[in-house]
């Protein structure tokens, strides 16, 4: 569904806590080992954002922070973030590490693991949609509105969900070349290679 598309009956995405977006890991931390996990939920802040901000008050490049993917800018996402313990301790600890986040994030939850966190280590996202009724969704039945959800989730089960929220975003099962060609010209002038993975994955 693209941020284009208005259902007839309800409105999609119109506040930000109308689309909430977690991150599940294939291996959850289970408070052992020598990499410092922490799950945060932001806002109005892409994942950039933040490895940007966490860059700059701590001295330290992107590369020394794990991550698994993007997250949007405008919705209420929940992601993992992770940082050896070695780091952490040159940078005066984990204590300071969360003091320093938690003033551009919601810290949810934090631990220990062996290995810090890879592009390939999300299991999937978990996802929190509200829809919020049109003038016309007051003008008729709620039953007949419980058909209309109905048929959409039928839909969405046979064709998926296409999640596309700018150049961060492309849907490969979508036959849009010029779109692919774009990202692809536009990799090419990232100077950071991590960066360029990350932001076309």
């Amino acid at each position: 569904m693209l941020d284009t598309y208005k259902p007839k009956y309800f409105n999609f995405k119109v506040k930000p806590q109308d689309f909430i977006v977690e991150e599940k890991l294939y291996q959850n931390p289970e408070n052992e080992g020598h990499v410092f996990y922490v799950l945060f939920e932001k806002k109005f802040q892409n994942t950039f954002d933040i490895l940007d901000y966490l860059g700059k008050n701590l001295n330290l490049q992107r590369k020394r922070f794990g991550i698994w993917g993007l997250k949007d800018k405008f919705w209420i996402t929940r992601q993992w973030i992770s940082i050896y313990k070695r780091t952490l301790n040159s940078r005066w600890g984990a204590k300071n590490f969360l003091k320093i986040l938690s003033k551009r994030a919601k810290i949810l939850k934090t631990s220990w693991w062996k290995q810090l966190l890879k592009v390939w280590d999300n299991k999937w996202n978990l996802f929190f949609i509200r829809l919020r009724p049109t003038v016309k969704a007051k003008k008729v039945k709620k039953s007949f509105l419980k058909e209309q959800v109905a048929l959409v989730l039928k839909d969405i089960q046979k064709n998926g969900f296409p999640n596309y929220f700018g150049i961060q975003r492309f849907w490969k099962q979508l036959s849009n070349p010029q779109i692919g060609l774009e990202l692809i010209q536009w990799k090419r002038t990232i100077s950071n290679p991590i960066e360029a993975q990350f932001k076309v994955q």
